[in-house]
Protein backbone atom coordinates (compact mmCIF):
# COMPACT_ATOMS: atom_id res chain seq x y z
CA UNK A 1 0.00 0.00 0.00
CA UNK A 2 1.23 3.31 -1.00
CA UNK A 3 2.26 5.75 2.30
CA UNK A 4 0.12 9.00 1.80
CA UNK A 5 2.69 12.17 1.74
CA UNK A 6 1.68 14.57 4.52
CA UNK A 7 -0.76 17.30 2.80
CA UNK A 8 0.99 20.56 3.96
CA UNK A 9 0.55 23.52 1.93
CA UNK A 10 1.89 27.37 1.47
CA UNK A 11 0.04 29.51 3.34
CA UNK A 12 -0.28 26.55 6.35
CA UNK A 13 1.05 27.69 9.61
CA UNK A 14 0.55 26.74 13.17
CA UNK A 15 0.09 30.52 13.64
CA UNK A 16 -0.82 31.69 10.65
CA UNK A 17 -2.04 35.56 12.56
CA UNK A 18 0.60 36.67 12.98
CA UNK A 19 2.39 36.34 9.91
CA UNK A 20 3.11 39.45 8.17
CA UNK A 21 4.69 38.49 5.09
CA UNK A 22 3.84 35.15 2.54
CA UNK A 23 6.65 33.80 1.03
CA UNK A 24 5.04 30.06 1.49
CA UNK A 25 2.63 30.44 -1.65
CA UNK A 26 3.25 31.09 -4.97
CA UNK A 27 0.81 34.22 -6.14
CA UNK A 28 1.42 37.24 -8.16
CA UNK A 29 3.52 39.55 -6.87
CA UNK A 30 1.50 42.33 -8.22
CA UNK A 31 -1.82 41.17 -6.70
CA UNK A 32 -5.06 41.08 -8.61
CA UNK A 33 -5.18 43.26 -11.81
CA UNK A 34 -6.90 46.11 -11.31
CA UNK A 35 -9.86 45.69 -14.04
CA UNK A 36 -10.11 42.15 -12.80
CA UNK A 37 -10.86 43.32 -9.21
CA UNK A 38 -13.18 46.36 -10.61
CA UNK A 39 -15.02 43.74 -12.79
CA UNK A 40 -15.65 41.58 -9.77
CA UNK A 41 -16.86 44.25 -7.16
CA UNK A 42 -19.32 45.37 -9.92
CA UNK A 43 -20.59 42.85 -11.37
CA UNK A 44 -22.12 41.49 -8.30
CA UNK A 45 -25.29 40.61 -9.63
CA UNK A 46 -24.07 37.89 -11.28
CA UNK A 47 -24.14 35.96 -7.96
CA UNK A 48 -27.95 35.91 -8.60
CA UNK A 49 -28.03 33.70 -11.79
CA UNK A 50 -27.18 29.89 -11.58
CA UNK A 51 -23.77 29.28 -13.42
CA UNK A 52 -23.84 27.62 -16.52
CA UNK A 53 -22.40 23.74 -16.31
CA UNK A 54 -20.43 23.76 -19.15
CA UNK A 55 -18.65 27.45 -18.49
CA UNK A 56 -18.97 27.76 -22.24
CA UNK A 57 -18.19 31.52 -22.32
CA UNK A 58 -15.08 30.97 -20.47
CA UNK A 59 -14.47 28.12 -22.68
CA UNK A 60 -14.97 30.44 -25.99
CA UNK A 61 -12.21 33.15 -23.95
CA UNK A 62 -9.96 30.33 -23.32
CA UNK A 63 -10.27 29.19 -27.19
CA UNK A 64 -10.01 32.22 -28.36
CA UNK A 65 -6.37 33.34 -26.44
CA UNK A 66 -5.23 29.75 -26.41
CA UNK A 67 -6.06 28.66 -30.49
CA UNK A 68 -7.56 25.51 -29.47
CA UNK A 69 -11.32 24.16 -30.14
CA UNK A 70 -13.44 24.91 -27.10
CA UNK A 71 -14.72 21.45 -27.05
CA UNK A 72 -10.97 20.15 -26.03
CA UNK A 73 -11.73 22.70 -22.58
CA UNK A 74 -12.73 21.34 -19.42
CA UNK A 75 -13.27 24.10 -16.65
CA UNK A 76 -12.97 23.30 -13.36
CA UNK A 77 -13.28 24.32 -9.62
CA UNK A 78 -9.51 25.19 -10.01
CA UNK A 79 -6.80 22.68 -11.17
CA UNK A 80 -7.01 20.58 -7.98
CA UNK A 81 -10.96 19.68 -8.46
CA UNK A 82 -9.56 19.17 -12.70
CA UNK A 83 -7.08 16.73 -11.31
CA UNK A 84 -9.46 14.89 -8.89
CA UNK A 85 -12.04 14.77 -11.84
CA UNK A 86 -9.26 13.16 -14.37
CA UNK A 87 -8.20 10.30 -11.62
CA UNK A 88 -12.03 9.67 -11.20
CA UNK A 89 -13.26 9.43 -15.03
CA UNK A 90 -9.65 7.69 -16.53
CA UNK A 91 -9.88 5.55 -13.20
CA UNK A 92 -6.21 4.00 -13.30
CA UNK A 93 -5.11 1.01 -11.70
CA UNK A 94 -1.38 1.85 -11.93
CA UNK A 95 -0.39 5.39 -11.84
CA UNK A 96 3.65 6.99 -11.80
CA UNK A 97 4.18 10.40 -10.39
CA UNK A 98 7.56 12.36 -11.30
CA UNK A 99 8.86 13.50 -7.76
CA UNK A 100 9.21 15.79 -5.99
CA UNK A 101 6.24 17.31 -6.62
CA UNK A 102 2.84 18.79 -6.06
CA UNK A 103 1.20 16.45 -3.55
CA UNK A 104 -2.43 16.81 -5.14
CA UNK A 105 -1.89 14.10 -7.87
CA UNK A 106 -1.17 11.57 -4.71
CA UNK A 107 -3.79 12.53 -2.89
CA UNK A 108 -6.29 12.00 -5.99
CA UNK A 109 -4.89 9.08 -7.11
CA UNK A 110 -5.19 7.43 -3.39
CA UNK A 111 -8.76 8.55 -3.07
CA UNK A 112 -9.24 6.40 -6.36
CA UNK A 113 -7.58 3.83 -4.80
CA UNK A 114 -4.97 3.94 -7.54
CA UNK A 115 -1.44 2.11 -6.94
CA UNK A 116 1.55 5.09 -7.83
CA UNK A 117 4.79 4.15 -8.20
CA UNK A 118 7.36 7.23 -8.20
CA UNK A 119 10.32 8.40 -10.17
CA UNK A 120 12.96 10.38 -7.95
CA UNK A 121 14.28 13.10 -9.76
CA UNK A 122 18.00 13.52 -8.49
CA UNK A 123 19.73 16.79 -6.66
CA UNK A 124 22.97 15.77 -8.40
CA UNK A 125 21.40 17.21 -11.40
CA UNK A 126 19.23 19.75 -9.94
CA UNK A 127 16.18 18.17 -10.23
CA UNK A 128 16.10 17.40 -14.20
CA UNK A 129 14.01 15.35 -16.20
CA UNK A 130 16.49 13.75 -18.30
CA UNK A 131 16.00 11.58 -21.44
CA UNK A 132 17.17 8.16 -19.10
CA UNK A 133 13.08 8.64 -18.02
CA UNK A 134 12.34 7.27 -21.51
CA UNK A 135 13.62 3.57 -20.86
CA UNK A 136 11.99 3.65 -17.12
CA UNK A 137 8.55 4.80 -19.07
CA UNK A 138 8.43 2.39 -21.30
CA UNK A 139 9.19 -0.51 -18.89
CA UNK A 140 6.13 0.79 -16.66
CA UNK A 141 2.68 -0.87 -16.15
CA UNK A 142 1.20 3.01 -15.75
CA UNK A 143 -2.06 3.73 -16.92
CA UNK A 144 -1.52 7.23 -15.99
CA UNK A 145 1.46 9.82 -15.65
CA UNK A 146 1.82 13.22 -13.71
CA UNK A 147 4.27 15.22 -14.24
CA UNK A 148 4.82 19.16 -13.55
CA UNK A 149 6.52 22.42 -15.85
CA UNK A 150 7.98 24.14 -14.35
CA UNK A 151 7.58 21.47 -11.60
CA UNK A 152 6.90 22.29 -8.16
CA UNK A 153 8.44 23.10 -5.57
CA UNK A 154 11.97 22.92 -7.89
CA UNK A 155 11.09 25.72 -10.92
CA UNK A 156 12.16 23.56 -13.44
CA UNK A 157 11.18 22.99 -16.95
CA UNK A 158 11.00 19.71 -18.86
CA UNK A 159 12.79 20.39 -22.29
CA UNK A 160 10.05 20.52 -25.11
CA UNK A 161 11.80 17.90 -26.73
CA UNK A 162 11.70 15.14 -23.82
CA UNK A 163 7.62 16.30 -23.52
CA UNK A 164 7.33 15.04 -27.26
CA UNK A 165 9.15 11.45 -26.65
CA UNK A 166 7.36 11.20 -23.20
CA UNK A 167 3.92 11.36 -24.91
CA UNK A 168 4.61 9.83 -27.89
CA UNK A 169 5.94 6.44 -25.22
CA UNK A 170 2.66 7.34 -23.54
CA UNK A 171 0.48 7.03 -27.01
CA UNK A 172 1.96 3.91 -28.06
CA UNK A 173 1.10 2.10 -24.14
CA UNK A 174 -2.03 4.44 -24.02
CA UNK A 175 -1.01 5.72 -21.20
CA UNK A 176 -2.92 9.55 -20.22
CA UNK A 177 -0.24 11.38 -19.84
CA UNK A 178 -0.99 14.80 -18.00
CA UNK A 179 1.40 17.80 -17.86
CA UNK A 180 0.97 20.73 -15.13
CA UNK A 181 1.56 23.62 -16.52
CA UNK A 182 0.18 26.05 -13.71
CA UNK A 183 2.80 27.76 -13.40
CA UNK A 184 3.49 28.66 -17.07
CA UNK A 185 2.13 32.11 -17.23
CA UNK A 186 5.00 33.65 -15.46
CA UNK A 187 7.88 31.80 -17.62
CA UNK A 188 9.35 34.40 -20.48
CA UNK A 189 8.41 33.30 -24.01
CA UNK A 190 6.52 30.77 -22.41
CA UNK A 191 4.91 29.57 -25.87
CA UNK A 192 7.83 27.64 -26.80
CA UNK A 193 7.74 25.78 -23.96
CA UNK A 194 4.40 24.48 -23.54
CA UNK A 195 3.41 21.28 -24.62
CA UNK A 196 0.32 23.08 -25.96
CA UNK A 197 1.64 22.05 -29.54
CA UNK A 198 1.12 18.48 -29.15
CA UNK A 199 -2.20 17.98 -28.07
CA UNK A 200 -3.44 17.61 -31.63
CA UNK A 201 -1.53 14.77 -32.15
CA UNK A 202 -1.27 12.93 -28.83
CA UNK A 203 -5.14 12.81 -27.40
CA UNK A 204 -3.65 10.97 -24.61
CA UNK A 205 -1.65 14.12 -23.38
CA UNK A 206 -3.79 16.17 -21.03
CA UNK A 207 -2.10 19.87 -20.57
CA UNK A 208 -3.08 21.44 -16.91
CA UNK A 209 -3.90 24.98 -16.41
CA UNK A 210 -5.34 27.33 -13.66
CA UNK A 211 -5.65 31.04 -13.19
CA UNK A 212 -4.98 30.93 -9.39
CA UNK A 213 -1.22 31.55 -9.39
CA UNK A 214 -1.24 34.11 -12.29
CA UNK A 215 -3.73 36.07 -11.32
CA UNK A 216 -3.33 36.35 -7.70
CA UNK A 217 -6.58 34.61 -7.06
CA UNK A 218 -6.56 31.56 -4.90
CA UNK A 219 -9.76 32.37 -3.24
CA UNK A 220 -11.40 32.28 -6.33
CA UNK A 221 -11.19 28.29 -7.70
CA UNK A 222 -10.12 27.75 -11.40
CA UNK A 223 -8.55 25.55 -13.48
CA UNK A 224 -8.85 23.89 -16.82
CA UNK A 225 -7.16 21.33 -19.14
CA UNK A 226 -7.11 21.07 -22.85
CA UNK A 227 -7.18 17.65 -24.43
CA UNK A 228 -7.56 16.67 -27.85
CA UNK A 229 -9.66 13.66 -26.75
CA UNK A 230 -13.36 14.67 -27.10
CA UNK A 231 -14.61 12.12 -25.29
CA UNK A 232 -12.73 12.30 -22.35
CA UNK A 233 -13.63 16.15 -22.48
CA UNK A 234 -17.70 14.99 -22.55
CA UNK A 235 -16.44 12.50 -19.59
CA UNK A 236 -15.35 14.82 -17.37
CA UNK A 237 -18.19 17.24 -17.89
CA UNK A 238 -20.31 14.08 -17.49
CA UNK A 239 -18.84 12.83 -14.38
CA UNK A 240 -18.34 16.80 -12.68
CA UNK A 241 -21.13 18.17 -10.01
CA UNK A 242 -23.65 20.48 -10.73
CA UNK A 243 -22.51 24.21 -10.87
CA UNK A 244 -19.30 23.26 -10.11
CA UNK A 245 -17.72 26.65 -11.55
CA UNK A 246 -19.31 29.43 -9.77
CA UNK A 247 -20.69 32.59 -11.80
CA UNK A 248 -18.09 34.50 -10.27
CA UNK A 249 -15.63 32.54 -11.23
CA UNK A 250 -16.06 31.87 -14.65
CA UNK A 251 -16.42 35.83 -14.97
CA UNK A 252 -13.24 36.49 -13.09
CA UNK A 253 -11.73 33.93 -15.60
CA UNK A 254 -13.34 35.74 -18.38
CA UNK A 255 -11.73 39.04 -17.33
CA UNK A 256 -8.41 37.84 -16.49
CA UNK A 257 -7.88 36.38 -20.25
CA UNK A 258 -7.69 40.58 -21.12
CA UNK A 259 -4.91 41.11 -18.99
CA UNK A 260 -2.13 40.87 -21.67
CA UNK A 261 0.15 43.91 -20.01
CA UNK A 262 -0.29 42.82 -16.45
CA UNK A 263 1.28 39.38 -17.63
CA UNK A 264 4.30 40.60 -19.65
CA UNK A 265 4.60 43.46 -16.52
CA UNK A 266 4.46 39.86 -14.37
CA UNK A 267 7.20 37.93 -16.28
CA UNK A 268 9.49 41.05 -16.63
CA UNK A 269 9.35 41.90 -12.89
CA UNK A 270 8.93 37.53 -11.77
CA UNK A 271 12.72 37.66 -13.80
CA UNK A 272 14.79 40.14 -12.75
CA UNK A 273 13.61 39.39 -8.87
CA UNK A 274 14.13 35.38 -9.30
CA UNK A 275 17.78 36.39 -10.23
CA UNK A 276 18.14 39.20 -7.49
CA UNK A 277 17.04 36.35 -5.34
CA UNK A 278 19.28 33.52 -6.53
CA UNK A 279 22.38 35.43 -6.49
CA UNK A 280 22.14 36.75 -2.86
CA UNK A 281 21.12 32.95 -1.34
CA UNK A 282 24.20 31.84 -3.33
CA UNK A 283 26.32 34.59 -1.80
CA UNK A 284 24.89 33.68 1.80
CA UNK A 285 26.50 30.07 0.95
CA UNK A 286 22.79 28.59 0.20
CA UNK A 287 22.63 25.61 -2.62
CA UNK A 288 20.14 27.13 -4.88
CA UNK A 289 18.19 25.20 -7.64
CA UNK A 290 17.84 27.10 -10.82
CA UNK A 291 14.13 27.82 -11.43
CA UNK A 292 12.12 29.51 -14.29
CA UNK A 293 9.03 29.70 -12.45
CA UNK A 294 7.65 32.73 -9.52
CA UNK A 295 9.44 30.71 -6.90
CA UNK A 296 13.23 29.15 -5.56
CA UNK A 297 13.71 26.13 -3.99
CA UNK A 298 17.12 25.85 -2.07
CA UNK A 299 18.79 24.12 0.58
CA UNK A 300 20.58 25.26 3.64
CA UNK A 301 23.60 23.20 4.30
CA UNK A 302 24.81 21.54 7.45
CA UNK A 303 28.59 23.22 6.95
CA UNK A 304 26.80 26.71 7.87
CA UNK A 305 26.33 24.91 11.72
CA UNK A 306 22.88 25.85 11.97
CA UNK A 307 20.61 23.68 14.01
CA UNK A 308 17.86 26.00 13.85
CA UNK A 309 14.85 25.60 11.86
CA UNK A 310 14.42 28.61 9.21
CA UNK A 311 11.11 28.33 8.45
CA UNK A 312 10.56 28.97 12.32
CA UNK A 313 13.23 31.11 13.31
CA UNK A 314 11.43 33.46 10.29
CA UNK A 315 8.27 33.18 11.62
CA UNK A 316 8.60 33.90 15.15
CA UNK A 317 11.14 37.11 14.72
CA UNK A 318 10.15 38.51 11.82
CA UNK A 319 6.66 37.60 10.86
CA UNK A 320 8.01 36.25 7.67
CA UNK A 321 6.35 32.69 6.17
CA UNK A 322 8.56 30.25 4.07
CA UNK A 323 7.71 26.69 2.74
CA UNK A 324 9.33 24.03 4.14
CA UNK A 325 9.66 21.38 1.78
CA UNK A 326 10.49 18.67 4.75
CA UNK A 327 7.16 17.05 3.43
CA UNK A 328 8.10 16.18 -0.29
CA UNK A 329 9.02 12.60 -1.42
CA UNK A 330 12.87 13.17 -1.94
CA UNK A 331 13.52 16.46 -0.27
CA UNK A 332 14.84 17.01 3.57
CA UNK A 333 14.36 18.94 6.81
CA UNK A 334 16.86 21.82 5.59
CA UNK A 335 15.30 22.29 2.14
CA UNK A 336 12.91 25.37 1.49
CA UNK A 337 10.93 27.14 -1.38
CA UNK A 338 10.09 30.91 -1.52
CA UNK A 339 8.28 32.69 -3.67
CA UNK A 340 9.19 35.73 -5.61
CA UNK A 341 7.94 38.67 -4.31
CA UNK A 342 8.17 42.28 -5.09
CA UNK A 343 11.79 43.74 -4.48
CA UNK A 344 11.98 45.78 -0.80
CA UNK A 345 10.30 42.64 0.20
CA UNK A 346 12.98 40.34 -1.42
CA UNK A 347 15.07 42.73 0.09
CA UNK A 348 13.41 41.94 3.48
CA UNK A 349 13.85 38.41 3.55
CA UNK A 350 17.16 38.09 2.50
CA UNK A 351 18.14 40.73 5.37
CA UNK A 352 15.86 38.48 8.08
CA UNK A 353 17.92 35.39 6.67
CA UNK A 354 21.24 37.30 7.27
CA UNK A 355 20.30 37.41 11.07
CA UNK A 356 19.51 33.86 11.01
CA UNK A 357 22.95 33.25 9.75
CA UNK A 358 25.04 35.47 12.28
CA UNK A 359 26.27 33.89 15.42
Amino acid sequence: MNQPTSFVHGGEYSDYNQIKLDFSVNTNPLGIPGNLSYALTTNVDVLEKYPDRRSRELCLAISEKRGVPSDNIFVGNGASEVISMLTKVIAPREALIIEPTFSGYERALLSNSSNISYYALSRDNGYTLTPDFISFLDRSKCEILFACSPNNPTGRIIDLALVKEIAEVCEKKKIFFILDECFMGFVENSDSRSCQELLADHPHLILLDAFTKLYCIPGIRLGYCISSNNELIKALYDAQPEWSVSTYAQLAGKEALMEDKYVKRTTELVSTERVFLIKELRLLGFEVYDSMANFIMFNVPARLGQSRDLQEFLAKKYHILIRSCSNFKGLAQNDYRIAVKLHDENELLIDAIKDYLSP
